[in-house]
């Protein structure tokens, strides 16, 4: 089965093993990668993990009756190994109440204790 988030790698192979817990994302746009294929999986508790501790919701529900249908990276500003931050721009477009949807964001990411982390996002139109 190919990754949910469209890099063309087996599930697995790329954001599978993220979710599983066997390995922990070495870039920021790993980590966006890796939050787009929780929400399709419904795992909220990497979701929760990977969001920093000081933006994290004190409570968060995934939505329930939604389907995603693709993620496309736009851009993505430092957030590799050395850095210690940076942002990816990306459109994630799904299914809610039968209407097609789309997020267009720039997520802001942060390396804490060697992790990368979601700090934040900024909506675009």
């Amino acid at each position: 089965m190919n990754c949910h988030c469209g890099s063309g790698s087996s599930y697995q192979a790329c954001c599978g093993r993220f979710l599983s817990g066997e390995q922990w994302p070495e870039t920021a746009e790993a980590l966006m990668r890796a939050r787009y294929s929780a929400y399709v999986e419904g795992e909220d508790g990497f979701l929760i993990d990977s969001w920093h501790p000081l933006s994290c919701p004190s409570q968060f529900e995934s939505i329930l009756n939604q389907q995603w249908l693709g993620l496309k990276i736009l851009a993505v500003n430092q957030g590799r190994l050395g850095d210690g931050s940076g942002s990816v721009e990306f459109v994630a477009t799904f299914k809610v109440s039968g209407k097609v949807e789309t997020l267009h964001e720039v997520s802001e990411f942060v390396r804490e204790q060697g992790r990368w982390c979601y700090l934040s996002g900024i909506l675009k139109q």
